[in-house]
C-alpha cells in the first residue's frame, strides 16, 4: 500500500526533525493540520495563457528594422 506525503502522514517525521531544534511555542507541539491548508490538484486551476498571437513574424520584422542607429536628417 503506497504512503502519501500529506500533512498528517508526515507528522511523526516532522516532529522528529523539528523537535531537535525548536521547543514550545514554536516547536512541533503547536503544529496541526488545521494551521495549514492542504491542496489537491482540483483546488489549483490551470492559468489561462491568453490568446495566441499569429502576427508575431510581422511584429518581429518591424522591430528589427526600426532599431537602426542613423541620423534623423541626412
Amino acid at each position: 500500500m503506497p504512503s502519501y506525503l500529506d500533512f498528517d502522514s508526515t507528522k511523526k517525521f516532522r516532529d522528529y526533525i523539528i523537535g531537535k531544534t525548536l521547543n514550545q511555542p514554536n516547536g512541533p507541539q503547536t503544529f496541526t493540520s488545521s494551521n495549514y491548508t492542504v491542496h489537491t490538484l482540483s483546488d489549483l486551476p490551470n492559468v489561462d495563457p491568453g490568446s495566441v498571437d499569429d502576427n508575431r513574424n510581422q511584429i518581429l520584422t518591424s522591430i528589427s528594422t526600426s532599431n537602426i542607429f542613423k541620423p534623423t536628417e541626412i
